[in-house]
């Protein structure tokens, strides 16, 4: 009896997700551009908030070396060029995307944390990461540098 109750158990967890009841997901309107001019007029524009000594306390190296990376992967890779999405508006822009890899790097914070600031959704955040390890590995060549790959 014990037996065939801890089988029917089991029946009921591993039932195909085609049987469960979809929970429709939430679409949240987020500001994006809203976020990009934030984090624009914060650090890169001409009349910034923060100085270079705030910058690099906050994402742990100098401005210059920040935008280099940027524009690094905005040459080598696709996902951080600036692009539209289905409805024509602008996607995020590269920097924006590396902004929240950079905090999430560099404060090891939750994609929540991100998703204030800059605009950003926990799943997009993280795919930011990704991409931003994926495309680091490809231009710089970390792997190769320290002897992993052959």
């Amino acid at each position: 009896m014990l037996f065939r109750v801890e089988v029917r158990q089991a029946e009921i967890e591993f039932t195909p997700s085609a049987f469960r009841p979809r929970v429709k997901k939430r679409f949240i309107t987020r500001d994006r551009e809203a976020g990009h001019d934030r984090l624009d007029k914060d650090y890169f524009a001409e009349d910034l908030v923060y100085n270079e000594h705030q910058f690099c306390r906050r994402f742990r190296m100098r401005r210059h070396l920040f935008l280099r990376i940027v524009e690094a992967l905005r040459n080598h890779s696709k996902y951080f060029q600036v692009r539209c999405d289905a409805t024509r508006m602008h996607a995020l822009t590269p920097l924006t995307k590396y902004t929240a890899t950079m905090k999430m790097l560099a404060y090891s914070i939750m994609t929540d944390c991100v998703d204030e600031y800059l605009k950003i959704g926990a799943s997009t955040t993280l795919e930011c990461m990704k991409n931003f390890a994926l495309g680091v590995i490809e231009v710089f060549g970390m792997l190769e540098s320290i002897g992993c790959m052959h």
